[in-house]
């Protein structure tokens, strides 16, 4: 064997043994670095939309404490006069605070004013919970802890989620004793969804359990979540995204 050919398996045996210990190095240690971080920073952007979802909800019951602890609607639940109803209680108050439903309910139970609106159609629509003269003042919307504690989080309707908050009527300085219970709805619909989107710069929908029928991608992740998983994070069909579930 010449010494030229001696020479070229030697470089040879090094350029392979070289190729053996890249791949090594890609498939063990970078690889799984980068799986890792994909992974991580998929979680961070549904922590995002999560959170800006918890956001939203603390915006809607921060705006409900400036009308449930207002002297005008502490004198409205006793008289339901028509100069509150007049000034406040119009089709705008829907459109300029984003809102589907607005309700008030003495402390019996008994629905003093009710209304229910679909921003999308512009025109008034109903909830099946809130279609009743009366509250049960057993449901959770009616637990509140203390006078000026509120019950925040989200409600399924018909119509689908829906953001709700609630707090007891007082006087403008927080003072009782409580007239009763206003509640607050904003429907978690897809213009709602788009705007968090937006905000969070994260790719995101919303799907109802029980409700909707799952595409099977999402039904996987759904019973990985019950199994008791925080997150079902998985790539989607094109490789190109990582798809991240939760509950």
């Amino acid at each position: 064997m010449s010494v030229r050919v001696k020479i070229l398996l030697v470089v040879a045996s090094i350029f392979a043994a070289y190729m053996v210990a890249t791949y090594g190095v890609q498939r063990y240690i970078v690889f799984p670095s980068f799986v890792a971080l994909e992974h991580n920073e998929a979680a961070k952007n549904q922590d995002r939309c999560v959170e800006a979802i918890e956001r939203d909800i603390q915006l809607l019951s921060e705006a409900l404490h400036d009308w449930s602890s207002w002297d005008d609607t502490y004198q409205f639940i006793v008289d339901e006069n028509e100069a509150f109803k007049k000034a406040n209680l119009i089709p705008a108050m829907f459109a300029n605070n984003r809102l589907n439903l607005v309700c008030f309910v003495d402390p019996n139970g008994r629905k003093v004013w009710s209304e229910a609106y679909d921003l999308s159609r512009d025109e008034p629509m109903s909830f099946e919970a809130f279609a009743g003269p009366s509250m049960d003042l057993q449901g959770p919307l009616f637990n509140l802890k203390d006078l000026t504690s509120a019950v925040e989080g989200i409600m399924l309707t018909e119509h689908g989620p829906m953001l709700v908050v609630s707090r007891r009527i007082l006087t403008t300085d927080n003072k009782g004793p409580m007239r009763g219970t206003m509640v607050r709805g904003k429907l978690l619909d897809k213009n709602l969804i788009r705007d968090i989107a937006t905000r969070t710069h994260v790719d995101m929908d919303l799907l109802q359990i029980p409700g909707q029928l799952l595409p099977p991608e999402a039904a996987s992740a759904h019973a990985e979540l019950l199994s008791g998983a925080q997150l079902a994070i998985r790539e989607s069909d094109d490789g190109e995204a990582l798809l991240v579930n939760s509950v």
